[in-house]
């Protein structure tokens, strides 16, 4: 007579090591992947759009207007496919060492005047936090301001 298990996965080993992996490891390393996958793939689109602002990288692959559709309320849709082929077109000139290789780097030889669409979308990519514990640390932080405040509130001489 065959017992049903209720509780364990029937892996049909008996070494340990194998159960372990099969029953175990697997699973949870394949729901960890897709965990993982369904949390940043929307972000990865958005930085996508936004890293091809980089100079090293837009003059590579071509950038289009709609990549930005996210930040229509915040930039000239009229004005920025030429701000795009100019922003281009200014670092034709310099060689691929020269170029600025991250946001920052680009953000200061991004003329907020010329380049306004690009600048607000340079300033978006290089204050994005790398990972949630930025922001983390960050909240951390002004817990702590504000707990030492309100103790040190009353003890002012």
């Amino acid at each position: 007579m065959m017992v049903t298990s209720e509780h364990r996965i029937n892996v049909g080993t008996k070494i340990p090591e194998e159960y372990f992996r099969i029953a175990i490891a697997i699973p949870f390393y394949e729901d960890f992947i897709s965990q993982l996958k369904e949390r940043f793939s929307k972000h990865k689109t958005i930085l996508s759009s936004l890293y091809l602002l980089i100079p090293k990288m837009c003059l590579k692959s071509p950038i289009l207007e709609s990549d930005f559709s996210i930040y229509l309320d915040f930039i000239n849709v009229d004005t920025l496919p030429s701000e795009l082929k100019l922003w281009k077109r200014k670092w034709i000139a310099f060689k691929d060492v020269d170029r600025p290789h991250t946001a920052v780097e680009a953000l200061n030889y991004c003329n907020p005047e010329l380049f306004p669409n690009i600048h607000f979308l340079l300033k978006v990519l290089a204050t994005l936090p790398v990972s949630t514990a930025t922001p983390e640390r960050t909240f951390s932080t002004l817990k702590r301001v504000k707990t030492f405040l309100r103790n040190s509130t009353g003890q002012e001489h």
